[in-house]
């Protein structure tokens, strides 16, 4: 059989192949060198859904499987990439397979090996995505997607966080909590560092209360709380999740959660000032609702300091 590799790649593009909606076309050879390249199958099920994205984009034209696999190391969601082209100019992916090459060139030859080509994430990250993947969680292929939907600055974010609350924890015995706060597409999210030996560890409803003040101070439509347990020598043994909107907050407790996500907000900027001085004007608020200070608290006298 000739190689249809290069039809694959595009298949979807190609409207006499008549493609059922949701379907992608891989080559087989192409399939089996994927078993080969990902450790994870949770990061090959991200890949393809990044993969089906760029796929369904007229704007995007890529001509080799591996372009897709190196587009997705170098940009991860890389079919946003097409959003810095000019409006209604095609981007035409050529390139980005040759790291690629030269790996797998390598690979089972006496040649001295190459490192893979890989994307960038930090050891807590891969951590993560790894207990996932052993992990009986039944939402485990939803949390990593959500989770490897972040760029590398976030992921190194969160695993220095992480880092950071666990020495911190260790040192006090009190329980931490961690967000990311913005708005549009920004990442909404709560998440806490869990461990045995804390003397005042929240329980399930004082974590919900907490991600859900912050989410009516920030008037946001959704918010993820995650928390991630781990051991007496730091190593992570589970992961859960949780997507809460304000649907699942009772009436009775919007205005008293709103109240104390607003003191939450307000403590912020005062320790903010304590410790730094003065805001600028167009820098992001400290209390973590994602707009500029002089939008947010920086409107009025509200906060003192």
């Amino acid at each position: 059989m000739e190689n249809i590799n290069t039809y694959a790649a595009r298949a979807e593009k190609l409207g006499f192949l008549k493609l059922r909606e949701g379907v992608s076309c891989i080559a087989i050879d192409d399939l089996m060198t994927y078993r080969e390249y990902f450790d994870n199958p949770l990061e090959f099920l991200h890949f393809l859904k990044q993969r089906e994205m760029a796929s369904l984009n007229e704007r995007i034209a890529l001509n080799d499987e591996f372009d897709h696999l190196g587009m997705y190391i170098a940009h991860n969601c890389y079919s946003l990439e097409i959003d810095n082209a000019p409006k209604g100019e095609i981007l035409c992916i050529t390139g980005y397979r040759e790291d690629l090459d030269s790996y797998f060139e390598r690979v089972d030859t006496p040649l001295p090996q190459l490192e893979k080509p890989r994307q960038n994430m930090p050891k807590r990250f891969r951590e993560i995505i790894d207990v996932l993947f052993k992990s009986n969680n039944s939402q485990a292929v939803s949390i990593s997607s959500y989770l490897l939907d972040f760029s590398s600055d976030a992921r190194q974010q969160l695993s220095d966080d992480i880092d950071k609350v666990l020495k911190q924890q260790a040192r006090t015995g009190r329980q931490c909590a961690l967000s990311f706060s913005g708005k549009g597409d920004s990442i909404c999210m709560t998440y806490f560092v869990l461990q045995d030996e804390l003397h005042d560890a929240q329980t399930d409803q004082e974590m919900f209360d907490y991600a859900a003040s912050i989410l009516l101070a920030n008037g946001e439509k959704d918010r993820m709380m995650l928390s991630f347990r781990f051991d007496a020598n730091y190593v992570l043994q589970s992961v859960n999740a949780r997507s809460i909107d304000i649907d699942q907050i009772p009436p009775s407790r919007i205005d008293e959660l709103k109240s104390h996500g607003e003191q939450m907000g307000d403590f912020r900027v005062v320790k903010y000032k304590r410790e730094h001085g003065k805001i600028g004007r167009n820098q992001p608020c400290p209390c973590g609702s994602g707009r500029k200070y002089k939008k947010c608290h920086g409107q009025s006298n509200l906060i003192s300091s």
